[in-house]
């Protein structure tokens, strides 16, 4: 049996030392966002990450959990300081990297949204809106294509590292390309296409300037660990 284990990684309980830690926590109007038994961590800085590095991704890996269970049980309410404005500042705590690199997995085959989809912000939906329109628009090539994929070796799904790069094309010669960071330092990455002369029709990105076609090659230039980039090649 694989045992598996359950985290609330972006909360800090009542009971916990980090309740204190209020340098490393988001605040509205000076005062740490507090609930009836909760504090939140921010993500906007550093220490954080590096700090639940260590105590997640470490801890599963030193104690050989397979499985892994994160929740979210509670909400910080109208935002937090840092920003022009309180609901800036939760804004650049929604991680939109992390949304994105979950829409562009459903590139690679039936998109499908679960959860609590109604709870989303404007911007998170704005984000779930573009995919699913870019979805519709690349749907031929994912239901006739043929795809190849580049990338190193996956020595682990549960802790994947490195990168990996999908591109399929479609019967028309359209070409859908879904690049996928995982851990680790990111790098360029240059990717072949079929020979002929191709021009990006779309592209879904936090960032579209970090993809952009040369010749006959996709640069990818992610910026941050666990990110996605997808583009919509057509014949120019």
């Amino acid at each position: 049996m694989v045992p598996g284990i359950w985290f609330e990684p972006e909360n800090v309980g009542f009971d916990s030392q980090s309740f204190h830690d209020t340098a490393h926590l988001l605040h509205r109007d000076g005062v740490p966002v507090t609930t009836f038994t909760r504090r939140f961590w921010d993500f906007r800085q550093d220490w954080e990450l590096n700090h639940l590095r260590k105590r997640i991704i470490d801890f599963l890996e030193e104690n050989g959990f397979g499985y892994v269970k994160l929740d979210y049980n509670d909400t910080i309410g109208l935002g937090c300081d840092g920003a022009e404005s309180l609901g800036e500042g939760l804004r650049q705590t929604d991680a939109p990297h992390r949304l994105v690199y979950s829409l562009a997995a459903t590139f690679l085959g039936r998109m499908c949204l679960s959860g609590d989809v109604t709870e989303l912000s404007p911007e998170q939906w704005s984000l779930v809106d573009e995919a699913m329109d870019f979805y519709r628009e690349v749907a031929p090539i994912i239901d006739q294509g043929r795809s190849e994929r580049f990338g190193p070796e996956m020595v682990s799904y549960n802790q994947p590292q490195g990168w990996q790069c999908v591109p399929r094309t479609g019967a028309s010669g359209e070409l859908l390309g879904v690049f996928h960071q995982f851990a680790g330092e990111p790098a360029p990455v240059s990717i072949p296409i079929p020979e002929g002369q191709y021009q990006i029709r779309r592209i879904y990105a936090v960032n579209p300037e970090q993809v952009k076609l040369s010749g006959n090659h996709l640069i990818f230039n992610p910026d941050t660990a666990f990110s996605a980039i997808a583009v919509h090649l057509t014949k120019a």
